[in-house]
């Protein structure tokens, strides 16, 4: 049914891992930012010790990298959040919740579907959201999946 796709296992090997996609949400959103506390730029960096957080060297504050956007509090990997927007924002054809389910391995239909539809909505209202969109999309052109 759906044989012209790329399956998530030679996605995930091409994209990247979990820190690559964090690397690239946080180069695209939050290093070009001051921080949300002492107003300072340039002050920040990625945590080294959790990955998803960011540390403003200044005031010691920390705030999560995704805060703001589709990926903020959730538990499921990067990897296969940007498979679903790539199999959704990018893919021609639509795919279905169950299908993405097998193919990610994830047993909950309703946690699918829930990341689905946030992709399908959040993604066109939010705009960090749409700028990580369209560096995901030039990652997808580089390794020619669209």
């Amino acid at each position: 049914m759906y044989d012209d796709i790329v399956d998530y296992d030679d996605f995930s090997e091409r994209v990247g891992s979990e820190n690559d996609i964090l690397d690239l949400i946080y180069d695209e959103i939050w290093k070009k930012t001051y921080c949300p506390k002492c107003k300072r730029f340039n002050t920040h960096s990625r945590s080294k010790y959790a990955l998803k957080n960011i540390l403003c060297h200044h005031c010691s504050t920390q705030w999560s990298a995704l805060q703001e956007t589709i990926f903020f509090k959730t538990r499921i990997d990067l990897v296969k959040w940007s498979y679903i927007i790539y199999a959704i924002s990018f893919y021609p054809r639509k795919v279905s919740v169950k299908w993405l389910m097998t193919e990610l391995k994830i047993n909950s239909y309703n946690t699918v579907w829930h990341m689905a539809n946030k992709v399908k909505t959040v993604a066109n209202h939010s705009p960090k959201d749409k700028c990580i969109f369209r560096e995901l999309e030039k990652i997808f052109c580089r390794h020619r999946f669209i």
